[in-house]
């Protein structure tokens, strides 16, 4: 089914879903269990394409991210000077971006190329030359479901 996501995560937590892709943190791991991972996602930041900009940089920018993703609890955790614009979902923060309202966006990657195509503003951005973070993703189920992670865990192996 899909959610914004932070509807998904409610939906998880509100057992309305069985399980979630994502990213595990201490955060989500109060009200989730976790498989072992099932792919590798990189999440990166795009500016525009005529700044030089690396990681360094972002502690003192303007950055768009999702609300209730991973990046948010990233961001806060280790560049907690950046400023963060909540935004509904990627497509948004590169509007906001192209337009000048915020230094960076930042987006998993396969999401990031989907929106910088549909709005067709792929010359207009680039990627900063690291990905911010490249991290497991695992299945999240609700606490309430952990005997079912040893059989997904199998599944996945």
């Amino acid at each position: 089914m899909p959610y914004k996501w932070e509807n998904a995560l409610e939906s998880l937590k509100n057992e309305e879903t069985d399980l979630c892709d994502m990213f595990s943190n201490p955060e989500r791991e109060q009200h989730f269990v976790f498989t072992d991972p099932i792919y590798i996602l990189r999440t990166v930041m795009v500016v525009e394409a005529d700044r030089d900009c690396s990681l360094d940089d972002i502690h003192t920018m303007s950055v768009a991210t999702q609300e209730g993703d991973y990046a948010n609890w990233y961001m806060k955790e280790y560049y907690p000077t950046a400023k963060l614009k909540y935004v509904h979902d990627v497509g948004e923060g590169l509007k906001l971006l192209i337009r000048g309202e915020v230094d960076a966006v930042i987006g998993d990657e396969p999401v990031m190329l989907y929106y910088a195509d549909q709005l067709d503003v792929e010359e207009q951005i680039a990627t900063i030359e690291t990905a911010l973070y490249e991290e497991p993703v695992g299945l999240a189920l609700p606490r309430s479901k952990a005997e079912l992670v040893p059989v997904l865990n199998r599944a996945i192996k």
